[in-house]
C-alpha cells in the first residue's frame, strides 16, 4: 500500500470515506461513500490542499457483497497535483490462511472528516 495513494471522499449526503488511487484519474472507494453512477464527489490527499472534482463511473451495492465504486477524478489541476506519479496499482493477493500476517491498513475515517477534526 502506497500512503501517497489513500485519498478522502466527499459527496453530498454519503460517506465521507476513504478511497484508493488505482490509475492515473480512477480511484476506488465504497458504494456507501459515493451516490449512483453520474454523482459529483470530492477528493483532497491527506494533509495536501486542493480539493479535486470527481464523478462516479460504476457503483456496486452500498453495504452489499459488492459495496465498491469507481471514481474518475475529472479536475484537470489533478495531474499536476504536488507529489502525484501516474502511474498504475500492483494487485496482490493473501494466499494463506496463517494467523500473524503482517498488513497495514489506510485511510481517512469518517470521525476523522468531522468539523474540528484534523485528517492526518
Amino acid at each position: 500500500m502506497e500512503i501517497k495513494r489513500v485519498i478522502a471522499v466527499r459527496a453530498d449526503g454519503f460517506g465521507p470515506g476513504s478511497g484508493y488511487v488505482v490509475a492515473p484519474s480512477l480511484a476506488v472507494t465504497s458504494a456507501h461513500v459515493v451516490g449512483p453512477v453520474g454523482s459529483r464527489v470530492r477528493i483532497f490527499r491527506p494533509g495536501h490542499e486542493p480539493v479535486f472534482d470527481a464523478e462516479v463511473v460504476w457503483s456496486g451495492t452500498p453495504d452489499g457483497a459488492d459495496d465498491a465504486a469507481l471514481i474518475v477524478i475529472t479536475d484537470s489541476r489533478w495531474a499536476k497535483s504536488a507529489g502525484y506519479e501516474p502511474t498504475a496499482v500492483a494487485w496482490g493477493q493473501t494466499v494463506t490462511f496463517r494467523p500473524e500476517i503482517k498488513w497495514q491498513a489506510c485511510g481517512v475515517p469518517k470521525a476523522m472528516q468531522n468539523p474540528g477534526n484534523a485528517v492526518d
